[in-house]
């Protein structure tokens, strides 16, 4: 995934249902490398609405609002655990620095080709935060793998009872 995107209300009521996020080793009990899983809304257990009722909250909100919405990543990049790395508190200060000083938001954005978000033309940041399919020493295992989690999550969207 890219490191930012600007979400739609429609994108962000999709990512906040879905709750993608991951067990990484050193939070979690036995997990020894990052593992894709799902939380709907990031806390399901400690909900007492349906996952929909928040969603749903969460998109009115954002059209009533007409602010933006923004993805942050701070997961993998330049390759698949054990060969990339993770993104740099350096890369996510700054990113989340252009969010709050509303840099971002006067950037033009183009669609990423693998995953159709949005992301902005950021030209002070490594490119690879924002294609990170230029990082991946192989583009077709990047693409593998990208879609292989696009998959899990249209699957964990059909499978929740909402």
């Amino acid at each position: 995934m890219p490191a930012i995107a600007k979400l739609t209300p429609e994108e962000a009521w999709k990512f906040f249902i879905i709750g993608y996020t991951s067990k990484v080793a050193g939070t979690e009990a036995g997990i020894d490398e990052p593992s894709a899983t799902f939380s709907p809304c990031f806390g399901l257990p400690f909900m007492t609405r349906k996952p929909k009722e928040y969603a749903d909250m969460l998109k009115k909100n954002l059209e009533n609002s007409n602010i933006n919405c923004w993805m942050l990543n701070t997961g993998w990049n330049r390759g698949p655990y054990g060969v990339g790395e993770r993104i740099s508190l350096e890369d996510t200060r700054d990113i989340l620095n252009k969010i709050y000083d509303g840099t971002l938001a006067k950037l033009k954005t183009f669609e990423h080709s693998y995953t159709g978000l949005n992301i902005p033309l950021d030209v002070t940041v490594d490119l690879t935060l924002l294609k990170p399919e230029l990082g991946w020493s192989s583009a077709k295992e990047y693409e593998n793998s990208c879609n292989s989690l696009v998959e899990n999550m249209k699957t964990v969207l059909r499978n929740l009872s909402i």
